[in-house]
């Protein structure tokens, strides 16, 4: 048997990180470092974590909860209380 140079079990890992390299580079280019979520054209759409440049939490996992475009359309409207039950001149 001869050796072509590229041996079976060296050629799976290579095939991975190839893959791996692949959709490294597509998920960051199509990254919202805001939101977390990733397009890729108009048919893929998943969220990753963000890392925000300022404020308390260095990794946001759940960046829906931290006001996203997302938050508010899910809230229910207020309801404001009645004319003239809260004083509005401090006195």
């Amino acid at each position: 048997m001869s050796n072509n140079g590229l041996n079976i079990r060296s050629a799976a890992p290579i095939a991975m990180l190839t893959i791996l390299l692949a959709a490294l580079l597509v998920s960051s280019g199509c990254y919202n470092s805001k939101t977390g979520e990733v397009k890729v054209g108009g048919a893929i759409s998943f969220e990753l974590p963000v890392f925000p440049k300022t404020g308390s939490h260095a990794v946001q996992i759940f960046s829906e909860m931290h006001y996203s475009p997302s938050y508010r359309s899910q809230e229910v409207p207020r309801i404001l209380p009645p004319e003239g039950s809260v004083p509005v001149t401090g006195a």
